[in-house]
């Protein structure tokens, strides 16, 4: 009996701080900070503000249908919850201190910023938005040591030869940068999946590369 109670209480408080923290942003943030809209970038970090105050939401543009986008608060309790469309539009992802979002449009983020319960509190904090990189094609499957990788995909901007890597080994060297692809010099390595990485997180390739 004691340890079906203890399970039960166990139980209800993890559901209700799942329902504080769903709820934690509302609806009530109506306050826009910065008072403008913000490029999300292609990459590198994108600071939203070094003075949010919790209890406000910025809404950030040049969003890529399919991409992911890493929201961070520096404040490990902070709730940060990132809607779609609108202030108060559908809840895309939500989490304490940092949450990556998958969107499935173009459609604005409206990222809100709160403690663990609704309302607000007059503490500044520093928020940032990144493009996860992610990798749609190689434009080919094979090469030689010396031989190039072409790599085609989203949030490349920022990347160096030793974020790029082919079945774990990095790249030579990065002979072409942009945001949408990344033409690499192939070094020794191995067979494997490409892998491109920030400091937001990493994309792999859907396919392996043969190293001949």
């Amino acid at each position: 009996m004691n340890n079906n109670l203890t399970k039960t209480v166990l139980l209800f408080f993890l559901l209700n701080t799942f329902i504080q923290q769903l709820h934690a942003q509302c609806t009530a943030n109506t306050s826009r900070f910065p008072t403008g809209t913000l490029n999300a970038g292609t990459g590198s970090a994108v600071t939203i503000a070094t003075n949010s105050y919790e209890g406000e939401f910025a809404q950030i543009t040049g969003i890529v249908s399919g991409a992911k986008y890493r929201f961070t608060i520096n404040n490990a309790s902070s709730i940060i919850t990132v809607r779609i469309g609108s202030s108060n539009g559908s809840v895309l992802g939500f989490g304490a201190s940092s949450v990556t979002v998958t969107t499935t449009s173009t459609s604005d983020l409206y990222v809100h910023f709160n403690t663990s319960t609704c309302g607000t509190t007059n503490v500044n904090r520093i928020t940032t938005v990144q493009g996860v990189p992610n990798i749609t094609s190689l434009a080919t499957s094979s090469a030689c040591p010396g031989g190039t990788i072409t790599i085609n995909g989203t949030n490349f901007s920022g990347v160096t030869a030793s974020n790029v890597t082919i079945g774990g080994t990095a790249v030579a060297a990065i002979t072409s940068l942009s945001a949408t692809q990344i033409v690499a010099t192939i070094g020794t390595g191995t067979t494997g999946v490409v892998s491109v990485t920030n400091t937001a997180g990493t994309g792999t390739s859907a396919s392996s590369f043969t190293i001949n």
